[in-house]
């Protein structure tokens, strides 16, 4: 099964993103915001990354570049 992190902090639009993900037959993996993600990634393996952009603390397109650092996942 395909494996898609969804980082996006409105916990709503994270919960519809997941339930359609999941409907659609992948396992999504919710992350709250990037600092989640990032320590998460570091543990767990991923397929692919869906992310906002505009987050608390660190934005979507500083996870991406810190991401680059160790991994070629699909952004």
């Amino acid at each position: 099964m395909v494996r898609i992190l969804v980082v996006e902090d409105d916990r709503a639009m994270n919960r519809f993103v997941c339930e359609r993900l999941r409907a659609d037959g992948y396992e999504p993996a919710p992350c709250f915001d990037a600092d989640e993600a990032l320590e998460r990634l570091e543990r767990e393996p991923c397929d692919m990354i869906i992310t906002d952009v505009m987050m608390p603390r660190l934005d979507g397109l500083e996870a991406c570049t810190k991401i680059r650092e160790f991994s070629q996942v699909p952004i």
